[in-house]
């Protein structure tokens, strides 16, 4: 071949070779990010284990929605993925029941950049603590009771725990079983039953030193009398002028003593009127004071005057009986007196 010929062929093929890379682009270049499934792309799933579970209806939520019912130590992975870069917060919705057992979320909380399956529920059936704060108590002995056992006495004022742990979700039922003294007070229960789904720590006990009223029944008095007149620890007057219950207006304070007493007799007609269950301390208010004052009675009598056989002396009656046998002249009284 002539040399002039194989210059053009050479020239030839080396326009060709570059108009073919102009049209196709650089020799060697990529073809791009893509959108194929791998870390980064998502959405993604959200999912752990479960372990420690032996109830039922055990119910796990992922951002506040999705439930999902979990019914085994197992593998578990929410319905709904979760778009790249976007939060996950996993929760316990419900926790199981029989038996009741506390379930915990460890690794529960953040961002989905790849496929979660870290998120560790553990359930335990564990024991819970029964207790509260007693508040102005001032007196000695007040002594507590958790469902009618387990008594606690409380030396003063403050926080208190039952010592018998219960099991979870057990019942709690806190009482009173006996009220403070010296001085006496009164001490009542709030939040003090209900289910332990965890340790209870909201009982309050309040104690009070308060006032009770003194007091009882009057029976006997006349009704045409002048009354009679009481009094409560030497003081505190109080006339009454028909039977019935009475009420000293002055109160006492808790644990108190009190001392009824007669101030002033009935007269018109003249009585004499006892106190019974009159003394003692108030714990709680008084109602058995007994006052009792005696009927009036009137004798029936005269005088016999010339009286002069000798037989077997004179029977008289009064109201057909009430037989009184005369045998000589002078006063007379029927032995029964009249109301």
């Amino acid at each position: 071949m002539k040399p002039h010929f194989k210059s053009v062929v050479s020239l030839s093929l080396l326009l060709t070779a570059f108009l073919v890379s102009a049209c196709s682009g650089p020799v060697g270049g990529g073809s791009g990010s893509g959108s194929g499934s791998g870390s980064g792309a998502g959405p993604f799933t959200i999912g752990g284990t479960v372990t420690g579970l032996t109830g039922t209806g055990l119910i796990l939520q992922d951002n506040g929605g999705d439930n999902l019912a979990v019914t085994g130590n197992t593998a578990f992975t929410f319905k709904t993925a979760i778009a790249n870069g976007q939060p996950y917060n996993v929760a316990v919705f419900a926790s199981p029941t029989a038996p009741v057992q506390t379930c915990t979320v460890s690794g529960g909380q953040g961002t989905a950049r790849a496929n979660v399956t870290t998120v560790v529920i553990t359930c335990s059936t564990g024991t819970v603590s029964i207790g509260g704060q007693v508040v102005s108590l001032l007196g000695t002995g007040l002594t507590l009771q958790d469902n009618g056992g387990d008594n606690l006495t409380v030396p003063v004022a403050g926080p208190f725990t039952f010592k018998t742990a219960l099991p979870l979700g057990s019942a709690y039922a806190v009482t009173v079983s006996v009220q403070p003294s010296s001085p006496a007070q009164t001490c009542t229960v709030t939040n003090g039953s209900g289910t332990a789904n965890a340790n209870v720590g909201n009982i309050q006990i309040t104690c009070s030193t308060g006032t009770l009223s003194i007091g009882g029944t009057l029976t006997g008095l006349a009704k045409s009398g002048s009354g009679i007149v009481l009094q409560d620890n030497g003081g505190d007057n109080l006339t009454l002028k028909a039977n019935g219950s009475f009420t000293f207006p002055t109160l006492v304070p808790s644990g108190g003593a009190y001392k009824v007493t007669i101030l002033t007799q009935p007269s018109g007609p003249n009585q004499t009127c006892m106190v019974s269950n009159g003394t003692g301390t108030a714990n709680a208010n008084v109602v058995n004071v007994q006052v009792v004052c005696p009927a009036i009675t009137h004798t029936i009598g005269g005088t016999v005057v010339g009286l002069a056989g000798t037989n077997s002396g004179m029977v008289l009656q009064d109201n057909l009986g009430d037989n009184l046998t005369i045998s000589s002249n002078g006063p007379f009284q029927f032995q029964h007196p009249h109301r």
